[in-house]
């Protein structure tokens, strides 16, 4: 968190170095594990000590030029402590075969399988796939539920 830390409200934990994940659930989740805050679970201000060995921009950012002085920084996307302008991905508004969704391959509910693929380019060492698949194993949905409901 140190990259985002001096963005963050003084009284966030994203300001504290030793805020715990319990502290940070109530924020955004119920008691059985549903977001009841979407803004909130999102919210770098709250879940990111809890992610930011998880997160690509907290933990390894591709390149991070830091600036205190007020520069227009334009993106295709942002995390919420930073004001970057956006503009659409090109596959909004460019005609290319790469972005259009062929409705024909779409298999029917019953033909689909009850199975989880990883797509997607691994960042980080893999980290990404590894973390999906240790949220997958039953052995971490258990210990995570003993952790968070106190069991």
């Amino acid at each position: 968190m140190p990259i985002v830390r001096e963005a963050c409200p003084p009284g966030s934990g994203a300001r504290s170095t030793n805020t715990s994940l319990g502290q940070g659930h109530p924020l955004y989740k119920d008691e059985h594990g549903f977001k009841k805050n979407f803004n909130g679970s999102s919210d770098l201000y709250v879940v990111g000590p809890h992610i930011q060995n998880k997160h690509g921009l907290l933990f390894a950012p591709s390149s991070m030029m830091v600036s205190k002085k007020l520069l227009p920084i334009f993106g295709e996307c942002k995390v919420n402590v930073n004001s970057d302008i956006l503009f659409p991905a090109k596959m909004y508004y460019r005609d290319d075969e790469t972005y259009i969704y062929d409705f024909k391959s779409e298999y029917e509910w019953d033909e689909k399988k009850d199975m989880l693929m990883w797509r997607g380019v691994d960042i980080g060492r893999s980290k990404h796939s590894r973390e999906l698949a240790e949220l997958a194993s039953p052995t971490t949905c258990t210990l995570h539920q003993q952790h968070t409901h106190g069991q």
